[in-house]
């Protein structure tokens, strides 16, 4: 019935989410930002599972708190978008000011479980992470990954990602991975498919 498709649904979800914090490494020196927490449950599960030192979690539907009073885990009503905004300068320079949302180096991984292909423009999250993290940081994400460019799929593909709120410009394949990644200044770019777990 219902609970057990819940129950199955449920496993799937920690087992992803397992699955990303042992990809990431997560340990107690940790101080992770957690993009797209939702109600909150990830951060409590990766702060018990991996004694992670802090967690914070972004996102959008944030209202009141959730779990315990640990000061270690903490949620911010915040979109991907809002972790680096970029201004023009208003004088001829030309040049762009920038506003974190959080303090520099603050965090030394940052997580996006099952949700970056929502986010307004994947090139940007990546270029906000490289400039929140520390040399040596690592960001960890489960994403979707084409084998063939996007062009290549059928229509009803298209209009299944479509419906599903996925645009277009965030359907990669992992070259494209690689080259937006690499110029943004990481290295030991790793790609772990899934899809057989």
């Amino acid at each position: 019935g219902s609970n057990e498709i819940r129950g199955s649904y449920e496993n799937a979800c920690e087992q992803l989410a397992l699955a990303l914090g042992d990809h990431a490494s997560l340990n107690e020196n940790d101080a992770v930002l957690c993009c797209g927490c939702g109600t909150g449950r990830e951060l409590s599960f990766y702060k018990n599972r991996y004694k992670l030192r802090h967690i914070t979690g972004i996102d959008p539907h944030v209202k009141g708190k959730y779990g315990d009073d640990d000061f270690n885990v903490r949620r911010v009503q915040a979109k991907a978008e809002d972790l680096c905004v970029r201004k023009n300068a208003s004088d001829v320079s030309g040049s762009i000011t920038k506003t974190l949302l959080f303090p520099q180096f603050q965090f030394n991984k940052i997580l996006a479980l099952d949700n970056i292909y929502h986010y307004k423009s994947k090139r940007a999250f990546y270029e906000d992470c490289a400039d929140l993290l520390p040399h040596g940081g690592r960001v960890a994400v489960t994403d979707v990954i084409l084998r063939k460019d996007v062009a290549s799929l059928p229509m009803w593909a298209r209009i299944v990602l479509f419906a599903m709120g996925v645009p277009s410009r965030n359907i990669w394949t992992a070259k494209d991975y690689h080259a937006t990644l690499t110029s943004h200044g990481f290295v030991d770019i790793d790609i772990k498919p899934i899809g057989h777990q």
